[in-house]
């Protein structure tokens, strides 16, 4: 007799077991962590111009939409990246070039 009690309350203490793991799988996580607020959408506008960050000259004007990390190179030969998006207006930063390579100096001799 006392087997056939152990046995069942093994049993009910399984059952209960089992639904508090599944509440707590099933439940916690989402009262518990915050959820991610998605950002809000940048408008979009008609065109973009895009500004020298040191003297405010404008580089270029484009009709597509300007994120931060897009780059650019002016008629000049000069290298921008866009590091700050206000409205239509973009800030670039010029890149500085890269070394150059040993075969590239010894050509321009």
């Amino acid at each position: 007799m006392k087997s056939k009690r152990r046995i069942a309350s093994f049993l009910l203490a399984g059952v209960v077991l089992a639904a508090a793991a599944y509440f707590a799988l099933a439940y916690l996580p989402m009262s518990l962590l915050p959820l991610q607020q998605k950002p809000t959408p940048q408008p979009i506008y008609d065109y973009y111009e895009i500004l020298d960050e040191t003297n405010g000259e404008s580089l270029m004007t484009v009709p597509l939409v300007v994120n931060i990390g897009d780059e650019l190179i002016t008629d000049d030969n000069r290298r921008f990246e866009v590091v700050i998006v206000i409205e239509n207006k973009a800030l670039a930063r010029q890149v500085k070039h890269p070394p150059k390579l040993p075969e590239e100096e010894k050509k321009e001799e």
